[in-house]
């Protein structure tokens, strides 16, 4: 605590704060809660089912991203998160994992359907959750909660690797072409929207896309429930289970 109070002080005084009430405050956010480990089983994400073709295989999906209220550890009130869901309701964090084959292609449909959950309704949002630090390139642009979709490691055409500067607003969808003529890998999908990306994905927008070959499938490796997808990601949070997170960028 000493550390982080002489650290936090220092933070304070560049932002023009002093070391008075915002420190003890913030040290209060820090230290009020600890939570327990190994508390809760370890959750998986769910596996996304296609709208057309053979799951694993050649298939089409359709995944939107939608704000919604997840517990992300028992003695933590529920977190407002931006997950992924492949139904007309409902989405989680991380998103659900795409399962493909060598040489089978698949086509996203990318759905911005992020709403603000705190109003009535909900209306689609026009500012993101976080605030937006408009030093980086791009930030200012997309500060209305717009979003882009990149496959990380994917070998795609340019006009399907969702490139940062690509990005759209709640309200809007893209689809995307991914051909799968490359070789076996774990890939992950996940926001790339330029100068909030940070903020995206601290969000939780991302999710896992498994690429297969006959290859490892003849290797008899660990299959079902014994083959675990684990994404190990840093996150802090308030007392009231919201994300903390810094304004400023760094």
């Amino acid at each position: 605590p000493w550390l982080a109070y002489k650290l936090l002080s220092r933070h304070q005084v560049a932002a023009g704060e002093g070391h008075g009430g915002a420190v003890a405050a913030r040290l209060s956010q820090l230290f009020k809660r600890v939570l327990t480990p190994f508390l809760d089983p370890l959750p998986l994400p769910a596996v996304a089912q296609p709208t057309s073709g053979t799951p694993g295989g050649a298939a089409s999906y359709r995944l939107a991203m939608r704000e919604v209220q997840q517990q992300l550890h028992s003695q933590l009130p529920p977190t407002t998160v931006w997950g992924f869901g492949d139904g007309p309701t409902g989405a989680g964090y991380p998103g659900p994992t795409i399962e493909t084959a060598f040489g089978q292609p698949v086509d996203v449909t990318w759905v911005n359907d992020l709403r603000d959950t705190s109003q009535p309704g909900p209306p689609l949002r026009t500012e993101h959750y976080f605030h937006v630090d408009t030093c980086p390139h791009g930030a200012t642009e997309n500060a209305d909660a717009r979003t882009v979709v990149h496959l990380h490691g994917g070998h795609v055409s340019e006009a399907d690797d969702g490139y940062p500067e690509a990005t759209f607003p709640p309200g809007q969808e893209v689809t995307y072409s991914y051909p799968n003529s490359q070789l076996p890998a774990t890939l992950w999908y996940h926001d790339h929207a330029l100068g909030i990306t940070r903020l995206n994905v601290q969000m939780g927008l991302a999710g896992f896309y498994l690429l297969r070959d006959p290859v490892e499938q003849a290797l008899n490796l660990p299959a079902g429930p014994f083959e675990i997808p684990l994404a190990i990601q840093d996150r802090s949070f308030n007392t009231d289970g919201s994300l903390s997170y810094p304004e400023m960028w760094m």
